[in-house]
């Protein structure tokens, strides 16, 4: 989307870059090149390591390079794209991670750009041709809403502003860590003066979706602090924008947020507007593993966390055996876990095995969580996840 060659020519089209670059580029532009890099040069481990840090999240995400091959329906990539989609139901299936890693490691043969070039298109900003050719078809309404429900990380405002406090406050990471971080999160007071007579401190971080529609799905965490030392975190999800951008002078959700920090009155119009915080129960399911035993049997280790604000009470987690991946009255029901009490932002892990009959292999493995919907939750349209079983 243009963020790569803006990076680029914001570094004065150098050759050669550091690791603070990459990032601080990552953070100005939304250059996704970044975070997958690193990714792939960390390793999941260390992902994993850094999830810790903060409860609030859920789910370590593939590659968002690796992501394309969903997005334009695996077009150039034999299918890829629309194979995985119909495997595995969800970010919290383990093996569409994996599936989404390899994919993503493939890229750095050169054999494997020229091959995928044509869907992904992967050209860096110095080459000739700043757009793909032929032009790439952009996700419709309906897959948009497929992979907001199903393929990304399932967070919520909460979650954002609690992560953003924690780097206000700095207590979410190490002192040495955050030296690097914060001057990569805050260059806003440099690059627009006119803010240091009200803030002593402004960082933020967005990201957005774009649809073939032209319209946007956005995300966007602030924390500010006045000059007077009053503090503030804002966090706001955004859908149907005709345009975005990432600059506090760019009048939408950045002028939002600073207008919200400095303004006492506006700050209490919106939060009488917006009433008390949603404190109902939130349930996300995980398929950790899921693994075939001989021809009939089946074992799958499985997750379910509370993101919401209070303790809930106990559940039922079902599995199903499908021809699809839809869960309908003609599916078998193969097992049934219960889940005991969760703290709020607390997961624990199941396992769960069954016998197919007629054979497993082929089959979908659905998992339903809350299957007999005593939560009322958030969002009761994400608690089936699937995978096809091998």
């Amino acid at each position: 989307g243009g963020a790569l060659r803006a990076s680029w020519e914001d570094l004065g089209m150098p050759m050669r870059v550091s690791w603070g670059d990459l990032v601080r580029m990552m953070i100005l532009h939304s250059d996704n090149a970044t975070p997958d890099l690193l990714l792939n040069e960390l390793g999941a481990k260390r992902m994993v390591a850094a999830r810790k840090l903060f409860s609030g999240f859920h789910d370590i995400p593939a590659a968002i390079s690796a992501m394309f091959g969903l997005w334009n329906s695996g077009t150039g990539v034999s299918g890829t794209g629309d194979r995985i989609a119909d495997e595995y139901g969800s970010f919290g299936v383990k093996g569409y991670q994996k599936e989404l890693g390899s994919f993503f490691k493939s890229l750095k043969t050169a054999t494997a750009v020229e091959t995928n070039r044509a869907s992904l298109c992967v050209r860096p900003p110095w080459e000739s041709g700043g757009v793909c050719d032929p032009p790439l078809p952009g996700p419709g309404p309906e897959a948009v809403l497929r992979l907001v429900n199903t393929y990304f990380m399932r967070s919520t405002t909460r979650a954002y502003a609690d992560l953003m406090d924690g780097l206000l406050q700095e207590t979410l990471l190490s002192a040495d860590v955050g030296a690097v971080v914060r001057p990569i999160l805050e260059p806003w007071l440099d690059a627009f003066p006119d803010l240091q007579s009200t803030f002593s401190r402004v960082g933020f971080k967005a990201g957005s979706l774009a649809t073939a529609q032209g319209s946007e799905v956005l995300t966007c965490a602030h924390y500010m602090q006045l000059v007077g030392g009053q503090r503030f975190v804002v966090a706001v999800f955004l859908q149907g924008l005709s345009s975005t951008e990432n600059a506090p002078a760019s009048g939408d959700v950045n002028a939002f947020a600073l207008h919200f920090a400095a303004t006492p009155a506006f700050r209490e119009t919106v939060k009488a507007t917006l009433g008390e915080a949603d404190a109902r129960p939130e349930v996300i399911g995980q398929i950790l593993k899921l693994k075939r035993q001989g021809k009939n049997n089946v074992k799958l280790r499985g997750r379910a966390e509370n993101t919401g604000p209070n303790p809930i009470g106990s559940f039922v987690v079902r599995l199903y055996v499908s021809d699809d991946n839809l869960l309908d009255e003609g599916d078998a029901l193969l097992a049934t876990a219960k889940v005991k009490r969760l703290k709020a932002n607390r997961g624990k892990n199941f396992t769960i095995k069954g016998r197919v009959a007629g054979g497993a292999a082929g089959k979908y493995l659905l998992m339903r969580v809350d299957d007999d919907d005593v939560l009322s939750e958030q969002d009761e349209a994400n608690n089936l996840l699937w995978e096809r079983i091998r």
